[in-house]
């Protein structure tokens, strides 16, 4: 490989995304279910808000109303992972990401991140898998390539992470920083 890497060999990033997004309601439903739905995404929206704000404890508390209103919110239950991981609760963002997915298995938010939650636990092949249906939906998504890179180098699987890494490489050529070994003199 004739490129390094900006990212350590066993570093993965955490996207800082926090998802907004209209609630779908249930076809069936009627006055009540569209009044849930809208307290929910009222509860969702104030969420954000503090989200962004950095004001972690009040998001919280928004979500999980919006999960009493709508307990099938994905939304919720990303944003809360969210937090959880950024506050190094890994366990129970891993909950919420798969709650999430429970509800949407191709939540590509969710399996990104739940890929990089099992990567800290050195659970690699789970990893592996969750990166390539990431990129299976998303398939120019760097970040998934150069993760999925790193994941099976973990592994073992040179040839197999210097192509996923190589992939990551041409979707973002500022992943790669150009080799600054010194040349060795020609003879």
């Amino acid at each position: 490989m004739n490129f390094r890497l900006r990212a350590a060999r066993n570093a993965v990033s955490l996207p800082l995304v926090v998802v907004a997004s209209a609630l779908v309601l249930a076809a069936c439903g009627g006055a009540s279910t569209a009044t849930a739905g809208a307290s929910a995404q009222s509860e969702l929206d104030q969420g954000l808000e503090a989200h962004v704000a950095g004001d972690y404890d009040t998001a919280l508390t928004h979500y999980r109303q919006a999960l009493e209103d709508d307990p099938e919110n994905k939304f919720a239950y990303y944003n809360i992972g969210l937090i959880d991981q950024l506050n190094g609760r890994m366990t129970d963002a891993e909950a919420n990401y798969r709650a999430a997915l429970a509800i949407d298995a191709d939540y590509v938010p969710a399996l990104f991140n739940l890929a990089i939650v099992r990567s800290l636990a050195d659970d690699f092949e789970e990893a592996v898998e969750l990166y390539q249906r990431v990129i299976e939906l998303e398939p120019e998504r760097a970040g998934a390539h150069l993760n999925l890179g790193l994941a099976l180098s973990n592994l073992g699987r040179t040839d197999e992470a210097e192509a996923a890494l190589a992939r990551a490489i041409e979707l973002d050529p500022n992943l790669a920083i150009p080799d600054t070994s010194p040349a060795l003199p020609s003879p």
